[in-house]
């Protein structure tokens, strides 16, 4: 192994360990697998009619053909040794099984490591065509050696990765874990976004937000860091987008590193057209339908347009109803269309939380009391820390989000 390479690998084992590389490294238990990329099948932007769903959006960019890899490998892209001016690396596509488009991956500059999600078995990569022949992609193997100390596997268990069960909710935390990293989190939603909690009055039972009870109050007292309630009983897509919530989130004043979507489910109570994919206008959300695709999409594209870093989190409606009805399809489908997005699955997830157990007996009528929105906090904390420590390599800059720095 080249002394470049050694260097690396003991990086990275760096940031897996948190340093414990210097003691543990072996370079026995590293491999490399040189020329993954074959710049033979390498197609301009020119050439790429009847692509699979890529969108190349770097002047002069071109991808690869597809690249098999195995989940839980880390890819280490480099130019090896050419100009670092001249390297231009921009996105890595990644593609299930049967090679359909999941979503892209802003990458960086060089040096770039990319560790393959389990849903993964092809990717494609996005780079300059001045660059393609002295691009390389190289697995890095070096988290076999954490197997090798047993102490210290013992010490990491439950932060590395490769630790993770495939069921984000499998485990609730006690805490919000990673998730308090985030300092300023966005809540865009409805009446379970804002504490509703139902009373009676008479033979009525009504509705109240109590935004000190909801989910997002309690992870920013647990985190101690900002929230903001963008949410009321009641909203839709297309009320949210027309009400003063919205003006507030994208007026540039009330930027977030983190925004969690939840809407859908007063969508579905009213029957609102769902649309298509194609009822979304990537370059422009002012073509956006108005349908549920359309104006959810356009909610994330404002997002974006204000914190274009953001990490934006949006979630399916954990009710049988909103599933059948196709509006949690949507979300899915939207989640694989943009950079940054994470899709909080809670009906194939969270449905058995939501309506057995501690949650259920504190649920009340279709809402919940202090101790439900308590345990729905946990709930969102738990998922969006899986997100962090199953896929590392997406959140490595949280703390420059908003700001004009970058290191990757």
């Amino acid at each position: 192994m080249s002394i470049l390479n050694f260097l690396r690998a003991k990086k990275y084992t760096d940031q897996v360990t948190g340093g414990l590389a210097e003691t543990l490294f072996n370079v026995e238990s590293v491999s490399y697998t040189r020329n993954l990329f074959n710049p033979l099948n390498f197609l301009t932007d020119s050439e790429l009619s009847g692509s699979t769903g890529e969108v190349i959006s770097a002047s002069g960019a071109g991808v690869s053909d597809f690249i098999a890899v195995d989940s839980g490998k880390s890819i280490y892209f480099s130019n090896n040794g050419a100009s670092l001016v001249a390297y231009k690396l921009y996105f890595i596509y990644e593609y299930d099984t049967r090679k359909k488009y999941i979503k892209r991956v802003n990458a960086s500059t060089a040096g770039y490591l990319y560790v393959v999600p389990d849903n993964v078995r092809y990717i494609r990569v996005c780079i300059h065509e001045s660059v393609f022949n002295a691009f390389q992609a190289e697995y890095n193997q070096i988290t076999s050696y954490i197997s090798r100390y047993p102490l210290v596997k013992d010490k990491l268990n439950g932060i590395l990765s490769s630790d993770l069960s495939d069921n984000p909710l499998e485990n609730i935390l006690p805490n919000p874990g990673f998730m308090s990293i985030f300092l300023n989190v966005g809540c865009i939603g409805d009446s379970l976004a804002s504490g509703c909690s139902v009373y009676k009055d008479g033979e009525s039972s009504i509705g109240v937000d109590l935004y000190q009870y909801s989910w997002g109050q309690y992870l920013a007292r647990i985190t101690g860091n900002k929230y903001y309630n963008w949410s009321a009983g009641g909203k839709t897509t297309a009320t949210w987008l027309a009400s003063a919530y919205a003006t507030e989130c994208f007026d540039g004043l009330h930027l977030c590193e983190a925004y969690i979507i939840g809407l859908g489910q007063n969508d579905k109570n009213i029957d609102a057209v769902i649309g298509t994919s194609e009822d979304i206008d990537i370059s422009n959300y002012n073509n956006n339908a108005d349908t549920y695709y359309g104006r959810y999409a356009k909610i994330i594209q404002k997002i974006k347009e204000v914190q274009p870093k953001a990490k934006i989190f949006i979630c399916t409606d954990p009710l049988d109803l909103v599933e059948n009805a196709g509006y949690n399809t949507a979300v899915r489908t939207i989640s694989t269309m943009f950079s940054n997005v994470y899709l909080l699955d809670f009906f194939n997830y969270g449905t058995n939380l939501y309506i057995t157990g501690l949650l259920g007996v504190n649920r009340r009528y279709a809402h919940y009391n202090a101790v439900g929105y308590y345990i729905i906090a946990l709930i969102m904390a738990t998922y969006i820390d899986w997100y962090i420590r199953k896929y590392p390599e997406e959140f490595l800059e949280v703390e420059f989000i908003g700001t004009g720095y970058s290191y990757y």
